[in-house]
């Protein structure tokens, strides 16, 4: 019996990753590549029109992140399995994605086989999330940020996270927008030190109940 097609999307905002997968996922007998693109806005068009099997998607791209993309396509009811192929070992991330209902995260440095093997056992409805420690414990973050940010970076990273810009925040605070622009890089700056690559990654990371805002 002929095996079944495994239709293939490839989503990135670095064309030489695009090109290297297509090379590597060509000589597969049953994979085929049914598109691919680097802007984000081209990826949820095509993945809505196209229905692929897999999106194999970088979690960093330059308008909206992977796992952005996933949580939109969330409520599609697509059948679409994610594989994340990322530069990153950021824990948090890969439970991010996880939680969002992707399959597998696999690094960048992985060798072609690797990627291969992912990607049939993914079709087969595995999750593979090598890298992602047993033990992390996601809760330690609220613990952690309680001590690290002071209450009024807390309520300013909660308004981000609620969508606000720095306009509308500034009229709900009474200040202006410079000052929480101003405030917003500078939280920035403090989050990025604490490991985070963005406020949108910690949008399931911090449990909002523990914080008296």
């Amino acid at each position: 019996m002929q095996e079944k097609v495994v239709k293939i999307y490839i989503a990135d905002d670095h064309s030489i990753i695009i090109d290297g997968l297509k090379s590597i996922l060509k000589h597969v007998p049953n994979f085929e590549i049914i598109g691919s693109s680097t802007d984000p806005k081209q990826v949820l068009q095509d993945i809505i029109k196209l229905a692929p099997d897999i999106v194999v998607i970088d979690e960093y791209m330059q308008s909206k992140n992977g796992s952005e993309i996933l949580n939109e396509l969330n409520t599609s009811r697509m059948h679409t399995k994610f594989v994340f192929l990322s530069s990153s070992h950021d824990q948090n991330i890969m439970l991010l994605v996880k939680k969002l209902g992707a399959h597998a995260f696999i690094h960048k440095n992985v060798g072609a086989q690797n990627i291969i093997e992912v990607l049939q056992e993914v079709h087969l409805g595995k999750e593979r999330f090598d890298d992602l420690h047993p033990d992390f414990d996601p809760e330690a973050n609220t613990i952690r940020m309680q001590k690290v940010l002071t209450p009024r970076e807390l309520l300013l990273l909660n308004l981000i996270l609620l969508g606000l810009t720095n306009k509308e925040i500034a009229e709900r605070l009474d200040r202006s927008k410079h000052t929480i622009d101003t405030q917003r890089k500078s939280l920035y700056k403090k989050i990025k030190h604490e490991g985070y690559t963005s406020f949108s990654h910690m949008q399931t990371e911090i449990d909002w109940s523990k914080f008296d805002l």
